[in-house]
């Protein structure tokens, strides 16, 4: 009847068969969800005499999915509190990172004996190992709240790849590794782009493959697609980055 069926949020009807939920406040205990199922019962002729009705008690299954639901928002929260505040946070993690580099950089520059030498150049090479891990988690902080954006700078290429292949270099020295790289001469001098990431992505390449290899060389070359290369009237050249080793490779 319509009385019934006014007291369910929904009812869904397949032929002669209603389906429903609802929720009843009012009994002993407190009120429970309870979800039904009614169809008509007819005799031999056919007439409807009665009904058949079938109800279930979904009380502690809607607590459980309210509970569910409660914890998946305060995760989400804590989440992008935790992505935001990195993000915000990335300048200030990178500012006296890169003084650490600058200043040892410019002590390499002075006197200094070869012990001395030494430490100056273990701290610069650290310094910028843990600036590229500091680089890596703060943009994938900044790519969960949002807010990565792509530097457009102009900026000289081949430094930007052979201050990659510096963070390797010791590695690769102390597994007797040769490396190189190799620069096509149609590879223009400078390009406009985002030199920080362009050097992570170097340096995370250049990095595995020194780490899966044990003889031979690695080698980092960049070249210039043969339909984009520069020239008068030409489209913006599109390069083509990349690394090989004599490693044990990907299947």
């Amino acid at each position: 009847s319509e009385n019934e069926e006014k007291k369910y949020t929904a009812i869904q009807r397949k032929g002669e068969i209603l389906t429903g939920e609802s929720y009843a406040p009012n009994l002993k205990g407190g009120g429970v969800y309870v979800a039904a199922t009614a169809s008509a019962l007819r005799d031999s002729s056919g007439n409807i005499v009665g009904a058949i009705e079938l109800i279930r008690d979904l009380t502690e299954r809607k607590h459980a999915e309210e509970e569910l639901e409660n914890a998946k928002v305060a995760a989400d929260a804590a989440n992008q509190a935790k992505s935001a505040f990195l993000a915000m946070m990335s300048h200030e993690i990178r500012t006296p990172m890169n003084a650490i580099i600058g200043m040892s950089g410019l002590l390499m520059d002075t006197p200094l004996n070869p012990e001395q030498r030494e430490y100056a150049d273990t701290i610069r090479t650290s310094g910028d190992a843990l600036l590229t891990i500091i680089n890596d988690i703060l943009d994938f902080s900044k790519i969960e709240a949002g807010r990565m954006e792509l530097e457009s700078q102009p900026f000289e290429l081949r430094s930007c790849v052979e201050s990659a292949l510096d963070l390797v270099a010791t590695r690769a020295a102390e597994k007797k590794l040769d490396l190189a790289c190799i620069f096509d001469d149609d590879v223009p001098d400078a390009i406009v782009g985002d030199v920080t990431r362009l050097r992570q992505i170097c340096i995370n390449l250049l990095t595995n493959a020194v780490k899966f290899t044990e003889h031979g060389e690695v080698v980092i070359s960049v070249q210039c697609l043969p339909d984009n290369r520069p020239g008068e009237g030409a489209p913006s050249p599109t390069l083509h980055f990349s690394v090989r080793d004599t490693g044990i490779g990907v299947p």
